[in-house]
Parts: structure tokens; C-alpha cells; sequence
């Protein structure tokens, strides 16, 4: 499982495709991109997608992922939230702070299981808070 902690950004773009019923339509897709700028993030998915025509970048953000776990045969991309709870030992309360992450998957299950697999070498005690499926078709690595 390739696992990489990076900023990464989340790119909607707009590209001709031909659908299953033989029509051409621009169609909108997201990819989380490893860059460091947002220019480079434009400039890694439309070098990655130059193939397409009529390649359009629509929307560019910040993606909140602290990491992202990609196994090589996941075909689906979930968010995960996770609290790490620790002590704080001036009140002696619990904590938590939350972090999220990017994990490939098959199905929501298969998600938390990867998931685990990863926080489960020595991270310490955290919860899973939420998973859900994203609209993200692929992610794009640093040239």
C-alpha cells in the first residue's frame, strides 16, 4: 500500500468523453493532485490528462487530507475521519484531535480495513469518526 503524507489539492476538471451510448459530452471530474501550488496542481493534472480534448480545469482547492493510503488494486477513494484521543495532563482530560485522511478502497468496509491496517503500527489510540465515498477518479503523484 502506497502511503504518502504531502499537500495535496483537489481539481475538478471538464473533459470530451464519449459515453457508453456512443455520445460525445464534456463531462466534470474530480482528481486529488500531489503538488505544493496551486499552479503546479494545474499544471500536474492537465499534463497527466493531456489525452483529453478539450481538457478544461474548473475548480482548484486545499484537499484537508493529512495523508493519503492507496493499495494498488482500489478502484473507489473514501475520506476518512479519525480522532486520535490522547491525556492532557494538566486537567487530566481526554482529547482529541481529528484528522483526515484519503484511503483507496473497493467498498466502505474494505476502507476502514485499510485504514486500520495503516493506524494499527503503533499510532496510538484513535477512533474512526466518519467514511464516506468521494467523487475523486484518481490521484495525481508529483512529475
Amino acid at each position: 500500500m502506497k502511503t504518502v503524507n504531502s499537500t495535496f489539492f483537489e481539481v475538478t476538471v471538464r473533459s470530451r468523453k464519449t459515453l457508453e451510448d456512443g455520445t460525445e459530452k464534456m463531462v466534470p471530474e474530480v482528481y486529488t493532485v500531489q503538488a505544493e501550488t496551486f499552479t503546479e496542481a494545474e499544471a500536474n493534472v492537465t499534463e497527466e490528462l493531456s489525452a483529453y480534448p478539450d481538457l478544461e480545469v474548473r475548480k482548484e482547492a486545499f484537499a484537508s487530507y493529512k495523508e493519503v493510503f492507496l493499495p494498488d488494486d482500489a478502484e473507489k477513494f473514501y475520506k476518512c475521519k479519525v480522532a486520535f484521543i490522547s491525556l492532557d495532563e494538566k486537567s487530566g482530560k481526554e482529547k482529541q484531535q481529528s484528522a483526515v485522511y484519503l484511503v483507496g478502497a473497493n467498498s466502505t468496509e474494505e476502507a476502514h480495513k485499510n485504514l486500520a491496517d495503516v493506524m494499527g503500527h503503533g499510532i496510538g489510540e484513535y477512533k474512526v469518526t466518519s467514511v464516506s465515498e468521494t467523487k475523486i477518479v484518481d490521484v495525481v503523484w508529483r512529475k
